[in-house]
């Protein structure tokens, strides 16, 4: 994941930068964690051994691609993954958003529906986190809520949490940028992240939804 200054949300995290680009932008204050990759064992597309680098995702392998247009659709859209990722942490999110925009639209013309399952969400959050740090807050939001039913739909807790403190911090960001009725949606997105994790013993992404709530009590 990307740059310094950097903050883990848990085991294979990479935050984002804290500073918008551009002239005359603040200092920004509440980090994303983009996944670096799609796991081959989930959609399909990295080598068997490939570390998961994930948005605190951990689900369960979809089968494998059931076309030959399948598997050459994974390996473009993997492509643009990468090269999207690369442009995050360079903190060019504007160019970032519209590569995994692209990645999207392929994963919809995927034809095995639990790949696309597992690739859709992998992609709209990271689509999220780069709107998020690009400043568009209430579209970076539509895509992590995307993501989180999604991947609720797999059975993917640890990946649900991800999802809704990425939620968090987005409206936090809203917050910052004058939106002061954002931290209450905050303190609802770091809740439920807290109370998934605790009910699934996620230990790490409760500590991240923690300090989320922490954060938003200095926002008040």
């Amino acid at each position: 994941r990307p740059p310094a200054p950097r903050s883990s949300l848990g085991s294979g995290h990479l935050s984002t930068s804290a500073t918008r680009t551009g002239p005359a932008r603040r200092r920004r204050r509440f980090r994303h964690h983009a996944r670096t990759r799609i796991d081959r064992n989930r959609a399909a597309l990295q080598r068997r051994n490939a570390r998961i680098s994930s948005n605190m995702a951990a689900g369960r392998p979809p089968r494998a691609p059931s076309s030959g247009k399948d598997a050459s659709l994974l390996q473009e859209i993997e492509g643009k993954h990468q090269q999207a990722q690369q442009l995050f942490a360079l903190k060019k999110y504007g160019e970032a958003v519209t590569i995994w925009r692209d990645a999207l639209m392929k994963a919809r013309e995927i034809s095995n529906q639990q790949t696309k399952r597992a690739v859709q969400p992998v992609i709209a959050g990271s689509l999220g986190c780069a709107l998020d740090l690009h400043g568009e807050f209430k579209e970076a939001i539509e895509w992590h809520g995307k993501a989180f039913k999604t991947h609720g739909s797999l059975g993917d807790t640890l990946a649900q949490c991800g999802d809704i403190c990425n939620a968090g911090n987005a409206y936090l960001n809203a917050a910052s940028a004058g939106d002061v009725q954002a931290v209450s949606s905050a303190e609802e997105c770091f809740g439920l992240g807290h109370v998934i994790a605790l009910e699934h013993d996620h230990r790490d992404a409760a500590a991240t939804a923690q300090q989320g709530l922490a954060n938003c009590q200095k926002m008040r």
